[in-house]
């Protein structure tokens, strides 16, 4: 089943997809809440709700047995462009969640009276943790999922099953003792490798924030739209997307 799965997948446009077991948790508990805990989130204060659930399938389908992880490649705009590369696209919330639905279709062919549910950054779900899990690639210092093929450049979905998938294996970080995402942040905002600090993150202030942004983030952000690309960009995997 798992081949059939994962060839309908790339049908359906997902460069790529994993499988990993939705029984546990996705990380151990403690790094979210220090993450929280130390203001990192900034003003997305929804992320304080129920973070043990966040780490859990089961929470949104008590049935579950495996997460299939998909990721959709990219690309990247051009360097002048203002407007982050993702937001160039169509809407990936909608298209990944309509290929999501014709696979969870496929899945019930193979399996009649399997249960689903599709996740696009729509569900309190660790999602990056999950496509980490499945295989997909490993999650970079700047804190995003990146893999050989395609680098930072992926677009993330879940579909949770209450299908028994054999796991992917995870597989092992390259950053090595790369720092370049790190210092192209025009803000700072990668306070250290694989943390995040969102307070001070132009996608944070160009997407999630509601209101004025201050002085600084206005002159950092400059004509930039819908977030920024710059730590992507400046990733070795992210600059051999740019050459395609």
């Amino acid at each position: 089943m798992e081949d059939a799965i994962r060839a309908r997948a790339l049908e359906l446009g997902f460069s790529q997809v994993g499988f990993c077991r939705a029984a546990g948790p996705l990380e151990p508990p403690g790094r979210l809440e220090d993450w929280l805990g130390a203001g990192l989130h900034a003003g997305m204060s929804y992320l304080q709700r129920a973070p043990d659930e966040r780490r859990d399938a089961r929470s949104l389908l008590p049935e579950a047995k495996a997460i299939v992880a998909v990721a959709a490649a990219y690309a990247p705009a051009a360097a002048s462009s203002p407007i982050a590369s993702y937001a160039l696209q169509q809407d990936y919330h909608r298209a990944l969640a309509e290929r999501l639905e014709e696979l969870l279709a496929f899945i019930h062919s193979l399996h009649p009276g399997a249960r689903g549910l599709v996740c696009v950054d729509s569900k309190p779900l660790l999602e990056r943790r999950a496509a980490a899990l499945a295989g997909l690639g490993w999650i970079g210092k700047n804190t995003m999922v990146m893999n050989a093929a395609d680098g930072p450049w992926l677009l993330l979905g879940e579909l949770i099953v209450s299908v028994d998938l054999a796991p992917d294996a995870p597989q092992e970080s390259r950053c090595g003792a790369c720092r370049a995402c790190l210092d192209a942040c025009p803000t700072g905002a990668l306070a250290a490798p694989f943390v995040l600090d969102a307070r001070r993150c132009l996608s944070y202030w160009t997407i999630e924030h509601r209101g004025p942004a201050p002085e600084w983030v206005r002159e950092a952000q400059g004509t930039r739209l819908f977030g920024c690309d710059e730590c992507l960009a400046a990733c070795p995997f992210g600059r051999a997307a740019l050459c395609e």
